[in-house]
């Protein structure tokens, strides 16, 4: 999860998701919020928050699909304050939402619910999601989501042949 702050000609923040099943690009969401902040640190805070649930309801959904436990989704975070906030609880939140917004990522953290770890903002896939690029940043953002999408995964689009024009979508025969 990814937010971009004060995107907006009114100024409201913009939050990019991208959620993954091993390898597979499974969910995308690319959306304005809903509410103001005055800091990037909150919007990425608001931004994680409202996505807990969906997060939460994809990782039940998998269990059932695969009929037994599997460990907490991890959610990969760009912003080292979100994460401290969330793993290690504190900070100075004067605004009874955002207290709530932090205890509420806490707690699911400290119930083994989710794992939220840092990554730098240049690995972040949802970063394209959550704020326009210039076009040569743009080709580098879709080049590689591409390449995840048409790896030899075994799932939707499995492999894209270079040496002929022609492209399989489905299951790779082997």
């Amino acid at each position: 999860m990814d937010a971009a702050y004060a995107l907006h000609n009114d100024s409201k923040p913009h939050t990019g998701v991208v959620i993954n099943l091993g390898e597979t690009l499974v969910y995308v969401s690319s959306k304005k919020q809903k509410c103001m902040s005055k800091s990037p640190t909150k919007v990425e805070l608001i931004g994680l928050t409202d996505n807990l649930g969906l997060v939460e309801l994809f990782h039940e959904f998998i269990e059932f699909l695969m009929m037994k436990k599997i460990d907490p989704l991890t959610i990969y975070q760009d912003c080292n304050a979100v994460v401290s906030l969330v793993t290690k609880g504190g900070g100075q939140t004067r605004i009874k939402h955002l207290r709530a917004r932090v205890n509420l990522g806490k707690e699911m953290v400290d119930e083994r619910r989710v794992v939220v770890k840092h990554i730098c903002a240049e690995d972040m896939e949802a970063d394209g999601f959550s704020k326009p690029y210039v076009p040569v940043d743009h080709k580098k953002f879709a080049i590689k989501l591409v390449m995840r999408t048409n790896g030899d995964n075994g799932w939707a689009l499995s492999k894209v042949e270079t040496k002929s024009s022609t492209t399989r979508v489905g299951r790779s025969e082997k």
